[in-house]
């Protein structure tokens, strides 16, 4: 953003953008540090930010209710969650929950009480960090499926799986990061956020898939329906490229792909197919529409730097 130099008497002054003002709840009274650098000026606030803090009462639920309820306010930033428990089998749920979110840990318990504080503040620098190893993951995994895949053998689930919830941790820290810091502006920060949403459900689908095939015993698959899936990862590997040279080129190839595999080929195998071939061409079509959908220009060009 651009401001404009304002001349007083004996001195210079600019405005402060007032989204940064209210996101650092910052009054006219209040001092800010300046540090200068070689070629700009660096700005921070001093005031230390209030803990957020929220107290509740879980009633009696499922397993989901539970993972619902934490994880919605650890992805809104909360700093401090105190639990009220009305079923004591509730807290080993709790616990499980909670291993599995990133700066998140349960620091007190005490009959049917407990308070989750975070224990690490999220940065930009660990923003992009954990961005980067969640697409090489998603990179793995799918080299992975399409090399079983190719061979209809699928002895590594587990592996899988352990991939799958490690993307999901890593991208539920970055939307919490998204929360906590100010790391891009509020019109990109949207994007940002359908970004990683779109991308844990990537992971998840090439897992699903996985799941699924793999139940049955010596699956078979025509090698059109193949090679629809491996269009489909090819096609992750363009929305790659593009999203680390903020660069939509690729985005016309991604656009016609999607057409043909959704609209059209996926339908035409869905046709006459096995179980097994129905699991890998509903897998591929879902695939196909969402890497169409987090490869347009609004997002592949809103990198964090």
């Amino acid at each position: 953003m651009k401001r404009r130099i304002i001349k007083q008497k004996s001195a210079y002054t600019i405005t402060l953008p007032i989204e940064w003002i209210r996101d650092h709840h910052l009054n006219a009274k209040d001092e800010i540090e300046l540090n200068e650098e070689a070629d700009g000026l660096l700005i921070r606030t001093q005031k230390q930010p209030e803990l957020h803090t929220i107290s509740l009462t879980l009633e009696r639920g499922t397993s989901e209710y539970y993972r619902i309820i934490v994880e919605n306010y650890y992805l809104k930033g909360v700093d401090i969650l105190d639990l009220k428990l009305n079923d004591a089998h509730t807290f080993p749920i709790i616990q499980r929950i909670v291993s599995n979110l990133i700066g998140f840990e349960i620091v007190e318990h005490k009959n049917n009480f407990c308070k989750i504080a975070a224990t690490a503040q999220p940065s930009a620098e660990q923003f992009n960090t954990l961005l980067q190893r969640s697409l090489n993951i998603i990179t793995y995994t799918q080299e992975l499926v399409q090399e079983d895949i190719k061979k209809l053998s699928f002895p590594r689930l587990s592996e899988i799986e352990t991939q799958s919830n490690d993307v999901r941790r890593f991208l539920l820290f970055c939307t919490r990061t998204l929360h906590k810091t100010s790391i891009t502006n509020r019109k990109e920060e949207s994007f940002l956020h359908l970004l990683l949403e779109r991308l844990i459900l990537i992971e998840h689908n090439h897992y699903y898939l996985y799941q699924k095939i793999s139940k049955i015993k010596k699956p078979k698959a025509r090698e059109e329906v193949k090679k629809l899936y491996f269009r489909v990862c090819s096609l992750f590997l363009l929305f790659k490229e593009m999203f680390f040279k903020k660069d939509s080129r690729h985005f016309a190839k991604i656009n016609k792909e999607w057409e043909e595999i959704y609209f059209k080929e996926g339908h035409e195998l869905f046709e006459k197919c096995t179980k097994e071939e129905s699991i890998i061409i509903y897998h591929s079509m879902y695939l196909s529409k969402l890497l169409f959908l987090i490869s347009q220009p609004n997002l592949t060009t809103q990198a964090v730097n």
